[in-house]
């Protein structure tokens, strides 16, 4: 893993391609570090991989 962090509103959120719900529509407004439903907000991971 080369890097991890939360998923951002910035990165997925509504555009003129894509109207439907998005990551804030399901976050708790409250406590943003978890989803409406209770769970851990998404994380984003990079992983880099070798072919043996």
């Amino acid at each position: 893993i080369v890097d991890e962090n939360v998923t951002s509103v910035d990165e997925q959120r509504t555009t003129d391609w894509m109207t439907h719900n998005s990551l804030p529509d399901y976050l708790d407004p409250n406590d943003p570090s978890k989803t409406v439903e209770g769970y851990p907000a998404p994380r984003r991971a990079v992983l880099v991989a070798r072919k043996p």
